[in-house]
């Protein structure tokens, strides 16, 4: 079988234990990243403040998974900016609507709407890189739902303004 490019690409943070390829995988990158640094618990001055809670509220939740260090910090950073971009957005969707009228009476989208639409692909994406994506957290919780670090997907949502 040709294995380069043989779906879905590896994520790390779930550990499957039906297959011993994903423990082997997985242990292995742990090893690896044992000598590197931990992710810093103080978020970079240059966030927004928006920013830099969710960073705050965040740091936690990966410094209890382990597998996130210092070389994801980029991809936590565009998480968060992204974040602050799509909540903007979507305040100005709410207060404006999705269309307006211009000067000479025609209907225009809102740019807040392509805003919205781009910053949601990018929140997906770079969730699936950190490792917080539904799919990875469902399975990182296994079988029986046990799981000491555990979040209540609810109180989270709320936070996110979700309901």
């Amino acid at each position: 079988m040709y294995t380069r490019k043989a779906g879905r690409k590896p994520n790390l943070s779930v550990l499957d234990t039906q297959h011993t390829e994903n423990k082997t995988r997985h242990t292995a990158v742990k090893q690896a990243r044992k000598g590197l640094k931990k992710l810093p618990k103080r978020e970079p001055k240059y966030l927004l403040p928006e920013t830099k809670k969710l960073w705050k509220r965040l740091f936690f939740k990966f410094e209890s998974v382990g597998l996130v260090s210092v070389l994801d910090q980029n991809h936590l950073e565009l998480f968060c900016t992204h974040n602050a971009i799509y909540l903007d957005a979507v305040n100005s969707i709410s207060e404006h609507g999705q269309v307006y009228m211009d000067e000479n009476g025609n209907l225009k989208k809102n740019p807040a709407v392509g805003i919205v639409d781009n910053c949601s692909k990018a929140l997906r994406s770079l969730g699936m890189t950190l490792g917080i994506d539904f799919n990875s957290y469902s399975q990182r919780i296994g079988v029986n739902g046990n799981d000491s670090n555990s979040i209540d997907i609810q109180k989270e949502l709320k936070k996110f303004g979700g309901q």
